[in-house]
């Protein structure tokens, strides 16, 4: 099928996923942590996102305070320049999270170009006890047109 204007699928919710990724630091994060970067290759309008646990972790938080939640993001950053503007969070509970389970994120409905990169990163002051966390981020999306 094509992948133009006038195909049926155009407009249509589609799904992307940030890749798998773990993250065991035992030490709180001094700066913003990359976990998986996209690059997009068309216009789109991010919908929704959540976090499938594949693997849970107990969690010590902000500055390694146990009990505490564990933040993470999702965001865009433009073309070529490198700077992170957040959009959606997940966070993980205070007892941590078990495995095979989805944390529904909460996200602000915001357009990405093509070119525009789709970032999932831990927050500064996030860290995990002894065990990793494995997760990976499921984006929803519409592609969007943009006219000349």
């Amino acid at each position: 099928m094509s992948e133009a204007y006038d195909d049926p699928r155009w407009g249509a919710l589609r799904n992307t996923v940030l890749a798998a990724t773990s993250d065991a630091i035992g030490s709180a994060h001094s700066a913003r942590t990359e976990l998986n970067r996209r690059t997009m290759m068309a216009n789109i309008t991010v919908k929704d996102f959540n976090l499938e646990v594949l693997t849970g972790a107990t969690c010590t938080g902000t500055g390694g305070v146990p009990g505490e939640t564990w933040v993470l993001t999702v965001g865009k950053s433009l073309a070529g320049t490198g700077a992170f503007a957040a959009f959606g969070t997940a966070s993980v509970g205070t007892a941590g999270q078990a495995d095979d389970t989805v944390l529904n994120g909460s996200v602000t409905e915001t357009n990405l170009n093509s070119g525009d990169d789709l970032v999932f990163a831990a927050e500064i002051g996030t860290a995990l006890g002894s065990n990793a966390l494995l997760a990976r981020a499921n984006i929803s999306y519409v592609e969007r047109y943009v006219g000349s």
